[in-house]
């Protein structure tokens, strides 16, 4: 709750209840909690929109009458599912603010989803020099993997807890663990010190992807190989040792156990139904060339959570930027510094499915608690917001006002003429 400040700040004045509904399987909201893991079939985006529509209707009488407007507030998968809500069950809710959801990301989309779009980003956070040297680190790190001497230095240099030994390792746990950070430290590129990305484990330093660049920035022209790699542990460091407080690196494991946790649930998610293709191409990006592989993936998933990949499912279900245009009262936040912008609604696609795209911002800093240090940009994003809710509460209003009048006239007429079977209505409505 500490990332919902627009809520909290905004309730009073608007006289508004906020409802805080845990996702199934997260949090505490656990069905089987000695073992959660083993029991993910339950776990799914669709039965957590039918959960909060239950939630709303059972809570609809009993908390407050029964045509209160309701608005749906989140970010990132929590925009997507606010997003959906709207979508999928348009009596339950009468408006939504999507903050940093990347409903278009996914396969089957027109036009296609560029899964590229990310690291991309990603590599635009970073500074001209900080993408030079992290450009030229990758063929550094596969040559010196040719050999024991090469993989000594790795690890040395590295400060890894258990040495890397082999080239294979190197690509498939090293690399994906320096690139991890720098994906981490897009989305919590932040003005001011937050743990939010961290889950509560550390502080991530204000502008975290600057502090970690600075150390790219700071290498010597001809430095030696182990001088490259030492700055890029520092870089990695940024994210991975917030705490500063570890002696060694463990690349397979996560900044803290909840943050793995999540990331395992979200593996599942990932494969049940929320696919989202993600690549490097070497080109737009400061990583190495990585397509996105569908067969790869389709094995990965059997043999993870024994289920079968449906890369289009999640267009097919909730109907994509063809589903949006149809639909009504939906506010759509991205940042401009956050990756996952790559797969969101960045421009409107109705009359009231709006987009903003917020300069200077991150993963759905408009969401946050206001700060000295906000941009101007998320200042403005926050006053639409508002303005957007407060003109959904007022709709709901008159057309309950509306309704009442119809009503009412209804009570007088219409009046059905004498003869049964002259089927004449007299007074139309």
């Amino acid at each position: 709750m500490n990332a919902t400040g627009l809520m909290w700040e905004n309730a009073p004045s608007l006289g508004a209840l906020l409802v805080f509904a845990e996702h199934r399987y997260f949090g505490r909201s656990l069905p089987f909690p000695s073992g959660p893991l083993q029991h993910l079939r339950y776990l799914s985006a669709e039965q957590a929109l039918a959960d909060y529509a239950a939630l709303l209707f059972h809570l609809s009488g009993a908390l407050f009458p029964p045509d209160t407007p309701v608005v749906a507030v989140g970010g990132s998968y929590g925009g997507m599912l606010a997003a959906w809500l709207r979508l999928k069950y348009p009596g339950a809710v009468d408006g939504a603010i999507a903050a940093s959801a990347p409903v278009l990301s996914f396969f089957g989309e027109t036009p296609e989803y560029d899964p590229s779009g990310y690291y991309a980003v990603v590599t635009s956070d970073a500074s001209p020099r900080c993408q030079e040297v992290m450009r030229s680190v990758w063929e550094m790190m596969e040559s010196l993997s040719q050999t024991p001497q090469g993989l000594s230095t790795l690890s040395g240099a590295f400060q890894l807890c258990s040495p890397v030994e082999s080239w294979g390792e190197v690509s498939s746990l090293l690399f994906p663990w320096i690139s991890g950070a720098s994906s981490f430290l897009a989305m919590g590129d932040y003005p001011y010190p937050s743990s939010y990305i961290t889950n509560g484990g550390c502080l991530l330093p204000p502008w975290p992807m600057d502090a970690a660049c600075a150390h790219l920035e700071a290498i010597p022209n001809g430095a030696k190989p182990e001088v490259v790699l030492q700055a890029l542990r520092e870089f990695a460091g940024t994210f991975y040792n917030c705490s500063k407080d570890l002696s060694c690196f463990d690349i397979k494991g996560s900044v803290n156990n909840q943050t793995l946790l999540d990331g395992l649930l979200w593996d599942y998610l990932w494969c049940a139904e929320i696919t989202q293709p993600f690549a490097q191409n070497g080109r737009t990006d400061m990583f190495w060339p990585l397509p996105f592989n569908l067969s790869e993936s389709e094995a990965a998933c059997a043999q993870s959570w024994g289920v079968a990949l449906r890369p289009e499912w999640a267009t097919v279900e909730f109907g994509g930027r063809r589903a949006l245009r149809q639909a009504s009262n939906i506010l759509f936040t991205n940042g401009q510094l956050d990756p996952w912008k790559a797969g969101g609604v960045r421009e409107s696609l109705a009359p009231s499915v709006e987009a903003i795209v917020i300069e200077k911002a991150a993963h759905h800093l408009d969401l946050m608690f206001s700060n000295p240090l906000d941009p101007p940009s998320v200042l403005q994003a926050r006053a639409a917001q508002l303005a957007h809710i407060k003109q959904w509460i007022e709709e709901k209003k008159q057309s309950e006002r509306e309704g009442q009048g119809r009503a009412l006239e209804g009570l007088g007429g219409p009046r059905l003429g004498r003869g049964l079977g002259q089927g004449r209505v007299e007074k139309s409505l």
